[in-house]
């Protein structure tokens, strides 16, 4: 029965959409008041179809957004019933924000804005900490990235501008962290690749592919194929995360091997960003980055899994079950190959780790005390 109003013989330039009990009257004119009358025409066609149906129009949720190129905002306005709607700058239709530039940056901002409220509820069951895995944080996580694709083949458009794309990866990156039990200074492009997370501008970009791909069988493979490519591209070419793309060069591997969870204190290795005098040093929390055992020599993740003395016994361990020649080139490599070797590595990087952390925390508690009027 409803389905008749979408079939009415309106005035021409006037289009009807239709979704469940929501209707939408497209109004295409050469001046505002064409559109104006146009679209008063049009409604009153359609409320005459539904009084003859015995149904009615909700007059005080009709809402009205002018969409123009001007340079100057135009403002348009229609009579339904006994309302006069104005236009807005902006509305939501299907959970969508449309604006009167259809540039869609309000819907970025919504869509950031929501998915972020999201994040922070995730945030309090999931702290860096906490004995939640890798897998089940990322399963958490595609909540707030659903959130951040919903209908994306729509206005993924909208992330090639700077700003929208800033603020889409600004998001992603908050729920990345969580995923991968990340410092908040670390690199969102190193961030993304540690938890296993395709940056968000590039699913987007995928989900609009297999929209216009509908129908066509592997369409979502082929496209994740082109995705992988491209952020592959990506971290080889940015300046930022060089330690990751050091130890994880090839994305493939590191993103389809079947086992190996990433936790708070293997991030730390992977990233650089921990309790290492380099790191802590460069932030200002450290009076000197060099190692306090070897001198001369700067206290990096390289430094204390694979040279410093002081953790000789973690390193035997480890190269007994991943082999002698063990370096940053190739640790990774052979932790995605072989699970006892990952296992083997994550223990001796929970013991270096766990010790640094212990000893940095020390060192801040004697300054304290020595220093009493510092805060």
């Amino acid at each position: 029965m409803y389905n008749g109003v979408l079939t009415l013989q309106l005035p021409t330039g006037v289009k009807i959409v239709g979704f469940a009990d929501d209707i939408t009257l497209v109004v295409v004119g050469e001046s505002l008041e064409a559109v104006e009358i146009l679209a008063t025409e049009a409604v009153d066609a359609v409320e005459n179809w539904m009084q003859r149906k015995k149904l009615s129009i909700a007059h005080q949720k009709t809402e009205l957004v002018l969409i123009s190129n001007c340079k100057v905002v135009q403002k348009a306005a229609i009579i339904v019933g006994e309302h006069a709607i104005d236009s807005k700058r902006e509305l939501k239709h299907l959970g969508v924000m449309i604006d009167d530039r259809l540039n869609f940056n309000s819907h970025v901002d919504y869509a950031c804005g929501k998915a972020a409220k999201a994040i922070t509820a995730l945030s309090r069951i999931m702290p860096n900490n906490s004995a939640i895995s890798s897998s089940k944080r990322r399963l958490l996580a595609s909540v707030s990235t659903s959130i951040l694709r919903y209908a994306s083949p729509a206005w993924a458009t909208a992330t090639k501008t700077r700003r929208n794309r800033v603020q889409v990866c600004s998001t992603h990156r908050l729920m990345a962290m969580r995923v991968a039990s990340a410092y908040r200074t670390i690199s969102s492009d190193a961030v993304c690749v540690i938890a296993g997370m395709v940056p968000i501008v590039f699913v987007l970009e995928e989900d609009k592919e297999c929209y216009e791909a509908r129908g066509a069988r592997g369409a979502r493979k082929a496209a994740r194929v082109v995705t992988m490519a491209k952020w592959q591209h990506e971290w080889n070419t940015t300046a930022k995360g060089r330690w990751t793309h050091r130890l994880i060069p090839n994305l493939v591997e590191w993103v389809n091997r079947d086992h190996g969870e990433v936790n708070f204190h293997l991030t730390q290795f992977l990233s650089g960003h921990g309790c290492f005098k380099k790191y802590l040093h460069r932030f200002g929390h450290a009076g000197s980055p060099f190692c306090p055992e070897c001198g001369d020599v700067e206290e990096s993740p390289e430094h204390v899994v694979f040279e410093c003395p002081r953790f000789t016994v973690e390193r035997s361990e480890m190269t007994a079950i991943c082999g002698a020649g063990i370096r940053a080139d190739n640790i990774v490599t052979r932790m995605c190959r072989d699970e006892a070797c990952w296992n083997a590595v994550n223990a001796a990087v929970v013991k270096i780790m766990s010790f640094l952390q212990r000893k940095w925390r020390e060192q801040q508690m004697n300054d304290r005390r020595d220093n009493p009027g510092q805060a």
